[in-house]
């Protein structure tokens, strides 16, 4: 099982040496973004956290984790129980895949799943989301595929609607 934990003010390198040390198995999104270099004189390709302030954390239980690992500060809650938020393995593995492949084109929302279960169901049924199932939503006036990762949301953006099939509810 994998929960949601908002990390600290520390640097991620710190956050990921403790981590280690503490046998942890982690995932922190990252993405390259252009920077001025040091000198302002040209620009350079910087890592960075792609979702500032959360970590993703594989563990049985949050509680002793959080209590050992300094960088951590509290697990998300889910909205309905206000128990830790919980994301299954298959569903961390598919959101996992999506930012190796196509980073730019998934956003994490701030909302629920539950506010786009109205929209209508569809599944991918080819490329490279084949397979994968959610909610047309329109954002921005584009029209996204919201998918869950736990309560919270997932908007991947530039699926053609050809390659969209709709479920039956």
């Amino acid at each position: 099982m994998w929960y949601v934990v908002y990390r600290g003010v520390g640097s991620r390198a710190d956050l990921e040496k403790m981590l280690l040390q503490a046998g942890v198995t982690y995932f922190l999104p990252m993405h390259c973004v252009e920077r001025l270099n040091a000198a302002g004189t040209e620009m350079v390709l910087v890592e960075e956290v792609a979702i500032q302030n959360l970590v993703f954390v594989q563990c049985d239980q949050i509680e002793p984790i959080i209590r050992r690992v300094d960088g951590l500060r509290a697990p998300l809650l889910d909205t309905m129980t206000g128990e830790p938020a919980q994301i299954a393995d298959v569903e961390m593995e598919m959101f996992m895949r999506l930012l190796q492949t196509a980073r730019d084109q998934v956003k994490l929302l701030h909302d629920p799943i539950t506010k786009f279960v109205h929209h209508p169901r569809v599944r991918v049924k080819a490329g490279l989301f084949e397979g994968v199932v959610g909610y047309v939503v329109r954002i921005l006036r584009d029209r996204k595929l919201v998918i869950s990762l736990g309560n919270m949301a997932l908007a991947i953006s530039g699926i053609h609607r050809s390659l969209l099939e709709p479920i039956e509810s």
